[in-house]
């Protein structure tokens, strides 16, 4: 994939990346947003490196309780190409309701509709993707490899949910 070739494609995901994103949530089982899930509320923050295994937090209410869902699937690599290969780690971990409330309020803070969908790309390095599905909406955000000094509250946002899992 010739990453040198994704112009800003505000609002949307570049078609290569896109393809590259979808095969991977397909092979995590994920659910796919484009399609009308429910009235639900999910929160997902998605890593796809471009050397070593990609992996997934999911954050979602069920019924009482809230969740947060870890998988990292592994990376397959041939001469030529990267492909997802198996799931390696698959975890499901409830947390309480005050710590949702925190992580909603800097979603808030962060304020997602107002921000670039899209940041500059490069040739290798992460490819960070924030996305948040609330009744029927969908937002999302595009980071290649987030610098501090470029990203502090996008970098502050999903390091607050990287560890609500670490620490649950």
């Amino acid at each position: 994939m010739d990453r040198s070739k994704f112009p800003d494609q505000q609002g949307k995901l570049h078609p290569d990346i896109n393809r590259w994103f979808s095969e991977y949530l397909q092979k995590m089982e994920e659910p796919n947003f484009s399609k009308k899930i429910d009235s639900g509320y999910i929160i997902r923050y998605t890593i796809l490196p471009s050397f070593t295994n990609s992996y997934t937090y999911r954050i979602q209410k069920s019924f009482n309780d809230w969740y947060i869902h870890y998988k990292e699937i592994e990376l397959l690599t041939t001469s030529d190409s990267y492909e997802p290969g198996e799931i390696v780690k698959d975890t499901l971990v409830a947390f309480d309701w005050h710590t949702f409330y925190q992580l909603e309020q800097k979603l808030k803070q962060f304020d997602l509709p107002n921000h670039n969908t899209h940041n500059q790309m490069g040739l290798d390095g992460d490819i960070h993707i924030l996305e948040v599905y609330k009744n029927g909406d969908y937002q999302f955000i595009q980071r290649w490899s987030p610098r501090e000094e470029d990203e502090k509250e996008f970098i502050e946002l999903t390091k607050m949910i990287e560890n609500i899992y670490l620490k649950n």
